[in-house]
């Protein structure tokens, strides 16, 4: 029986003693932050979705090594990564990009480990005309075990664009404003949970991405969600929030949910300012070991170190 570490903090980790073999170690980035929108000037883009990497084998690895680890933080640029006892980068997943003014963060892409690879989605645009009232782009979804993250939605004249769906398989891009409702988040994995746009905007479910928010002062986003791993437990990929709506003082944009979501732009607001561009969510790392297999003498059968 397999034994699955989910670390969410910590600068190391202790091999344990009952280490047989490697089975695997994932990582998702983190995802970046929505850009705040700047009154009469332009609604901010979302940020990026992290990206995914897997090994499955390692050197120097064995019981009682200590080795360093790193869980990125949601919209500080830090990618999520694990290194062996010699302080070589054995698997690294890089963050989301920040959003920059009007234009949506890059998903992460290009880290260090080559079992399997997928990227983070795309931020939505923001809108740098008929900025006074335009709302933030959504933020884009983490990649997964099955799959990339989906781009956040952009924003029309007046509407904000939803999160985009976590974790590939049936997960799709967050829907793009058309009118001042603000666009659907992205449906999640099982192709459920999308978030509606509206004012306030729905949250997302099950790794869907949040809405954006109508035009007007309640025109707030929708909050990310998450795809929850069955092996990983209550951990999973998320997806993006959705922008926050435009004019007059704009609704607080939508957070990325689960790990490694991107956060929702900020809409532009018409003589109240902008709203501040929501947070991306942290990166995490998963550790799949085999534990020693040990003879059990008063019964001769095979048993676990360890293992009750």
């Amino acid at each position: 029986m397999a034994t699955t570490v989910v670390l969410t903090s910590g600068t190391t980790w202790t091999v344990p003693v009952d280490f047989d073999s490697l089975d695997s170690v994932e990582a998702i980035g983190p995802g970046g932050s929505g850009a705040t929108g700047q009154a009469s000037t332009y609604g901010g883009g979302g940020g990026g979705g992290g990206e995914y990497r897997k090994i499955t084998t390692m050197a120097n690895i064995a019981p009682g090594n200590v080795l360093n680890i790193r869980i990125g933080a949601g919209g500080a640029g830090n990618s999520t990564y694990l290194r062996d006892n010699t302080n070589a980068t054995v698997l690294e997943a890089h963050a989301g990009a920040n959003a920059s003014g009007a234009g949506g963060g890059a998903g992460g892409s290009g880290g260090t480990g080559a079992a399997a690879n997928f990227n983070g989605g795309t931020g939505g645009a923001g809108r740098t005309s008929s900025a006074q009232n335009c709302g933030g782009g959504g933020g884009a979804a983490a990649a997964g075990p099955n799959g990339a993250g989906r781009n956040g939605g952009g924003t029309s004249a007046t509407g904000a664009g939803g999160g985009g769906g976590a974790n590939g398989g049936s997960s799709t891009v967050g829907s793009s404003a058309t009118t001042s409702a603000g666009g659907a988040g992205g449906q999640g994995r099982a192709g459920t949970g999308s978030g509606a746009g509206g004012a306030p905007a729905s949250a997302g479910a099950n790794g869907g991405g949040g809405g954006g928010g109508s035009s007007g002062a309640s025109g707030a986003g929708g909050a990310g969600s998450q795809d929850f791993i069955t092996a990983w437990g209550a951990h999973g990929p998320g997806s993006g929030g959705g922008g926050s709506g435009g004019s007059g003082s704009p609704g607080v944009p939508g957070v990325g949910g689960g790990y490694g979501g991107g956060g929702g732009g900020g809409g532009a607001g018409f003589g109240g300012g902008g709203a501040t561009g929501a947070s991306g969510a942290q990166g995490i790392l998963v550790i799949v070991y085999t534990p020693v297999l040990v003879m059990n003498a008063s019964s001769s059968n095979l048993s676990l170190l360890g293992v009750g």
